[in-house]
């Protein structure tokens, strides 16, 4: 090991600082003794060089005492009084000048350890040391040293193949790599563990190979193929978990954890396998593997819910009738032996219930679902006999009601249902009215229901759902009137029911009942960051109409941000927030670009990305700052540095999040505008359309429902047809356009800019293809334009086109009256060709010279 290395922070010290709580909690006083006297020798025995050597830990230790470490002023000194202290104690006992540490059960609970920060002994030595501990506790341990990022477990068994104990080792830290992977969230990071764990088991099978281990393989294998997303790797996974599994069993037919692998990993197989016959097989498999199981161990109740789970799959296989009866009903027997088993267990009873929930979705004839949720309804009304304080049971039993009353036909059975359904959320309340969180819970659940209501409930049902959600929070109050939580989850609530308002007067009402629940919230708690920021949302979002009540409401969401940042000066949140209200200022008051309210909010976005470089909000928001100064500047310099900027602001907010749509719809409208810098840019005019392509693409994938996204896509494809010299390219480049534009049509009949370049994409493509469909839906598309005010010129080149010459000129004339496209551009524009031969086109172009 060079030098760098060895100065390298000790891993397990990094762990330790992370886990040492968890460990404690877990393991109490004894992992606490352990590691004091662990860590303490080690850096003892580093630090004594020839003075003495120190015998293996846990059978005795050499301390030179606390009067002799004082006066060499080493900092183990603080060590040295923990043992002292433990000496008084009688935990442990000075013989000779050695310390002698009597078996692991002295210790006992006590608060007189310190603890200090030492250097921790390293992977080896541990393992040589720690021979003596509890198995669980040994472990725990094990696993903590195989999660140590950078350290090879297989340097632990490579380097010590004489110690007696390593299959123990591997044994440990393989089962605790795979219990821990069955905790992570990330795919990938799962995936790794249990990798890791899987050769750790297989190096243990090398030194002994037993049932124990064998079974402990099988489930690391099952845990990599539910966690595969990949069809082929999973049943990989599966048949090597299929395999351990019956390696197991050849070792200890009587173990009944290896017949529930076995199970599993078959169910798995069978779930990924589309020939008929084939998992028809692996389900009989699996149905036989949990049979035996439940033989060896009939007392399980998970035994019992395998084998239903496993049953009710092979029933829908099934064909025939009276076979799918009998698997039904060996289904529910399965699953009602799991209660029976344990009648006390009200989790086993939620599982029954989840279950029949299950097998409602399944089923089509709506009486059988019927009656598969009231199955449902009735296990979890056994669940809260059992225990009614369990969230759960409420929670499904809420479930399968709302689901029997959206079966339900009757008007006046969905009315009792959805009571029910309320109720049953309700009674969490009543059952501990003095506690906060119990009428939280129910506002929450009030909403919810209303929400389930909203699409099919007249708004005078659904508004008091709502206002009961209010209602229930202000209960709350009545418990602490001065809670500013609760003031804030008022908020919460009024926002929802502004939001959810069809009216404008309700909407207002409850917006100004959100920002005075907010401005209590923050008056009571005036450190509460969040509160201010929701504040400064709810300012921000405010329905208010009018420039005047928009400029007030924006300019109170800037003191609202504004003491958020007081409180929080690294709050990107917050700075970004405050960015785009001064921007959106500027744009109401229509200030010229290069303000001082314009540069106020590119600092203020330019300060939340210093906090945040991540903050793809006050990216986006940037670029489209830059991209408003290029198209305002003059000054060519300027216009590629500001161009510049804000394709490299679009980038890094992609890179963050390329899943914003507003992001990629902006991108694409800066693209389209920055043609004429393609080369500054370092792409060529193809390059860049493809990109604006690309993000015209994302906007309609992201948000298939806004009209301005296919307008959009529809002109960038447009203008990639323009670009293309093979007639095939550009001919599909139109079709595609024209969908666009069709589609946007489709979401709002009443956008015309979409018909006036419907019109001339129509006209384009009629050139080419010469399709008389294609010139008459062209000239049905302007004429639609231009009876509301749309497209002029545009419909001037449609029908120029055409063949139409007057009315091309006439719709001309309209143009160049209002000067709106520059003449140069019309005297070279190759769509009206057809019209240069034409008197009154020179007539038209020389009077608008005079």
């Amino acid at each position: 090991m060079n030098s760098s290395q060895s100065n390298d922070p000790d891993p397990l010290q990094s762990w330790l600082a992370d886990q040492w709580p968890a460990i404690v909690s877990q393991f109490g006083i004894p992992a606490k003794v352990f590691y004091s006297l662990t860590r303490y020798l080690y850096q003892l025995q580093k630090q004594t060089d020839n003075r003495v050597s120190i015998p293996p830990a846990w059978e005795y230790h050499i301390i030179f005492g606390v009067e002799f470490c004082r006066e060499l002023k080493w900092s183990e000194t603080e060590y040295a009084e923990a043992l002292d202290q433990l000496s008084r104690t009688g935990h442990v006992h000075i013989d000779n000048s050695q310390w002698v540490l009597p078996e692991h059960s002295f210790l006992v609970e006590t608060d007189s350890i310190p603890e200090i920060e030492l250097e921790l002994p390293n992977v080896i030595w541990f393992s040589r040391h720690s021979l003596r501990l509890p198995a669980d506790l040994r472990q725990a341990l094990a696993t903590a040293y195989a999660l140590i990022e950078g350290n090879s477990i297989d340097d632990v068994h490579d380097k010590t193949p004489q110690l007696t104990n390593d299959f123990d080792w591997l044994l440990g830290a393989g089962i605790g790599l795979t219990m821990h992977a069955r905790d992570v969230a990330d795919h990938a990071e799962a995936r790794l563990l249990l990798l890791k764990s899987e050769n750790l088991l297989r190096a243990g099978i090398g030194i002994s190979s037993d049932s124990k281990i064998w079974s402990a393989l099988s489930y690391c294998t099952y845990q990599q193929a539910i966690n595969e997303e990949n069809t082929e790797v999973k049943l990989e996974s599966a048949q090597r978990a299929v395999q351990a599994a019956r390696k197991s069993i050849a070792h200890d037919i009587q173990n009944d954890s290896a017949w529930i692998r076995l199970g599993v990993s078959l169910g798995i197989i069978a779930d990924h396998t589309s020939e008929f016959a084939q998992q028809k097989s692996y389900r009989e498999q699996e149905i036989e593997a949990y049979e035996k199981a439940i033989a060896i161990d009939q007392h399980d109740d998970s035994y019992w819910f395998n084998l239903g789970s496993a049953v009710g799959q092979l029933a829908n296989l099934e064909t025939d009738v009276e076979t799918v009866r009998q698997l039904r009903q060996k289904n529910f027997d399965a699953l009602q032996s799991a209660v029976d088993t344990n009648p006390k267990n009200h989790w086993a009873w939620i599982s029954l219930g989840m279950r029949y929930q299950e097998l409602a979705e399944d089923e089509h004839q709506p009486q059988e679902k019927s009656f598969l949720l009231l199955k449902s309804i009735s296990a979890n009304r056994r669940a809260l006999d059992i225990d009614r304080h369990v969230v759960a049971a409420w929670q499904n039993l809420t479930s399968s009601l709302d689901k029997l009353a959206e079966l339900s036909t009757d008007s006046n059975r969905i009315t009792a249902l959805r009571s029910q359904q309320f109720q049953a959320s309700e009674q969490a309340a009543k059952l501990a009215p003095d506690e906060i969180v119990s009428w939280t819970n129910l506002g929450t659940a009030a909403m919810c229901l209303a929400d389930a209501e909203s699409h099919s409930a007249p708004p005078e049902i659904v508004k008091p759902l709502r206002l009961q959600a209010i209602d229930a929070f202000r209960s709350a109050l009545e418990l602490e009137k001065l809670n500013p939580f609760v003031w804030f989850q008022i908020a919460n609530a009024c926002y929802d029911v502004s939001r959810a308002a069809s009216d404008s007067k309700t909407k207002i009402e409850f917006s100004n009942r959100q920002l005075e629940a907010l401005q209590m919230t923050v008056q009571i708690e005036p450190q509460f960051v969040p509160a201010w920021l929701n504040l400064g949302h709810a300012y921000r979002l405010s329905p208010e109409t009018g420039v005047e009540s928009k400029t007030d409401h924006l300019e109170n969401a800037i003191e609202a941000y504004q003491s958020a940042i007081d409180l929080e000066p690294t709050n990107s949140a917050a700075w970004a927030n405050l960015g785009w209200c001064h921007a959106m200022i500027s744009r109401l008051q229509n200030e010229e670009r290069q303000t001082q309210r314009f540069w106020t909010s590119v600092q203020a976005y330019e300060t939340a990305i210093d906090h945040d470089e991540k903050n793809d909000f006050a990216l986006s928001n940037l670029a489209i700052h830059f991209g408003e100064l290029y198209r305002h500047e003059t000054d060519p310099p300027r216009q590629v540095e500001y161009a510049t900027k804000a394709f490299d602001l679009f980038q890094r907010a992609l890179t963050i999040n390329d899943g914003s749509f507003s992001t990629w719809f902006n991108y694409c409208f800066f693209l389209s505008a920055v043609h004429d810098l393609s080369d500054e840019l370092g792409f060529t005019r193809s390059e860049l359309l493809d990109k604006q392509i690309e993000a015209a693409e994302k906007s309609t994938e992201l948000n298939a429902e806004n009209e301005n996204a296919w307008l959009m896509l529809g002109l960038t494809l447009g203008q990639s047809a323009d670009l293309q010299k093979r007639l095939t390219d550009s001919v599909l480049l139109n079709q595609r356009s024209i969908e666009a534009y069709r589609t946007a049509i489709a979401i709002d009949e009443a956008f015309f800019s979409a018909w006036s370049s419907l019109g001339i994409r129509l006209i384009y493509l009629w050139q080419m293809e010469t399709d008389d469909d294609l010139r008459a839906e062209a000239l049905e598309a302007t004429h639609h334009a231009l009876e509301n005010n749309e497209g002029h010129y545009n419909a001037a080149c449609v029908f120029a086109l055409a063949g139409e010459i007057e009315k091309s000129l006439e719709q001309l004339d309209w143009v160049l009256q209002q000067n709106l496209v520059p003449i140069d551009h019309i005297k070279t524009d190759p769509d009206l060709k057809p019209l240069r031969d034409h008197e009154r086109f020179h007539q038209l172009i020389n009077r608008n010279h005079t």
